[in-house]
């Protein structure tokens, strides 16, 4: 006997309703042949698939006329109904053709052909790969999934919009990542990317006197170079106009905002995001970030978890805007101690704000102070360690050592000169610095030269040079994939 598995009728006969073999469509309660054919539906090979959408037409009419379905009058559906049914979890049931295909559940049900097939006890039938039957069946199939994907894309873009979902190479947008420079070309060639990408956010942390706000004010002059329009938050409220009018940045035309409380801040931050009229937001920094909850209280008043909750939200907002307006926003941040590893020698320092800044950033950078530059017993500058030690665009963790000058900033000419010496492109004997028909004794006297109008020109052949020779088989690389694909990856 065969049981009834849908679920209402089951409840209806019972949970051991028998069907005789013998048994025709007129004897069988209407409902649940209705209910049965629904879910059942013959393709052109005989087999059966699931389709709830479907009906047997041949079974209801026969049902409503009460006429008895066997093979002896079924001759016009013979090509459809004659065809020895199976299940899955054994051999061939004892029932008719037709009672079979009304009431078996459509998983464990599927066609069988008119050649006997051996049967494995535990693995069902044997199955020539590759066979006709098989193949058509799978191409229906794969045209009824291709079929209802496409309901589905039409289903949801009327209901949420054009564009609201989409092959990823129907979107150039999704195909190019631009990228905004750090000013330092180590670091631009270890992001992977030629610098910050634009529409994410970036985490720039490390203790104090790192460099982390010159690192920022580099990228802002470098997107000032461009024609583009930048933000600084000032949060601790130390910004200093003459260091940044040395790094480059046009100090007229950065937006500076000096917030009262974290609120405030982050709801700027978002209003020139959503505005798209920017390209670069500087949040300087996330632990000088003060709650509203936290200025009005009292010294000494517990606020567990403030802060965190506060960014978590902030970015949970954020993040869609900068998708859509493609602004690039740099969090600094500072770091702490933590009062225990509990003994599993983890890392001993955090960053204030919680962990979602750590999620939601695509970069992050950690800024570190390795040492001083001297110029005879005066202090003047500084060596710095850069590491990547988060990048969703290349692979993570490079590191980089750069020159900060006190007064000026990273120093790009010292970047080009070791660069230089590395590829060969500038012979060095003893304090000796040649190129070509210059020499120089001394680091800082080819980098006062670079840097002077006279060794501008120098220093732009040098780059070009060096480009050529560490992103010439890249570049060759890009040339054969615009050939194949009309929107190449930036």
């Amino acid at each position: 006997p065969l049981y009834a598995e849908i679920n209402p009728l089951s409840r209806r006969l019972g949970p051991a309703f028998p069907f005789r073999a013998a048994m025709s469509v007129s004897q069988l309660p209407r409902g649940l042949v209705r209910v049965v054919t629904g879910a059942l539906q013959h393709g052109p090979r005989g087999d059966v698939q699931r389709n709830p959408f479907s009906t047997l037409r041949c079974v209801l009419s026969h049902c409503s006329s009460g006429t008895p379905v066997t093979e002896d009058n079924s001759s016009a559906q013979r090509g459809v109904f004659n065809h020895r049914l199976t299940s899955d979890h054994g051999p061939p049931l004892p029932c008719h053709p037709f009672v079979c295909t009304a009431l078996l559940p459509a998983p464990h049900v599927r066609h069988m052909s008119s050649t006997p097939r051996k049967w494995i006890p535990s693995k069902g039938y044997a199955t020539k790969k590759g066979s006709k039957g098989e193949a058509g069946s799978g191409n229906s199939t794969a045209t009824a999934k291709q079929a209802a994907l496409e309901a589905a894309f039409r289903q949801i873009e009327s209901e949420f919009g054009a564009g609201t979902v989409m092959r990823l190479d129907d979107s150039a947008r999704t195909r190019v990542v631009s990228a905004i420079s750090t000013g330092s070309f180590l670091l631009d060639r270890a992001l992977g990317v030629g610098g910050l990408p634009r529409g994410r956010v970036v985490e720039i942390f490390g203790p104090e006197a790192s460099g982390k706000t010159t690192l920022a004010l580099h990228c802002v002059a470098e997107a000032q170079k461009l024609g583009g329009t930048c933000v600084f938050i000032d949060a601790e409220h130390a910004l200093d106009p003459a260091y940044a009018r040395a790094i480059g940045v046009k100090v007229e035309e950065l937006v500076l905002h000096q917030p009262d409380c974290a609120e405030q801040a982050l709801e700027v931050a978002d209003t020139f995001v959503r505005s798209a009229s920017v390209d670069v937001v500087v949040v300087d920094s996330v632990a000088a970030l003060v709650p509203r909850a936290e200025l009005e209280g009292d010294m000494g008043d517990p606020h567990m978890a403030l802060q965190a909750r506060l960014m978590s939200q902030a970015l949970r907002k954020l993040t869609h805007s900068l998708s859509k307006s493609q602004v690039l926003l740099i969090f600094l941040n500072q770091i702490r101690s933590k009062m225990m590893t509990f003994g599993f020698g983890g890392s001993a320092e955090v960053t204030p704000g919680g962990n979602a800044l750590k999620y939601y950033s695509s970069v992050r950078l950690d800024v570190r102070r390795t040492g001083s530059l001297k110029s005879g017993e005066e202090v003047v500058g500084a060596s710095l360690k850069v590491k990547v030690s988060k990048n969703k665009l290349a692979p993570p963790f490079k590191t980089v050592d750069l020159e900060l000058e006190y007064g000026r900033g990273l120093s790009r000419e010292a970047e080009i000169i070791d660069l230089g010496v590395k590829q060969d492109l500038i012979q060095k004997k003893g304090s000796w610095y040649s190129y070509n028909e210059l020499r120089f004794q001394g680091k800082d006297k080819a980098k006062e030269f670079l840097r002077s109008e006279e060794g501008k020109p120098v220093m732009q052949q040098l780059e070009e040079e060096l480009l050529e020779r560490l992103y010439g088989a890249a570049d060759e690389d890009a040339q054969q994939g615009r050939a194949q694909d009309e929107e190449p990856i930036a």
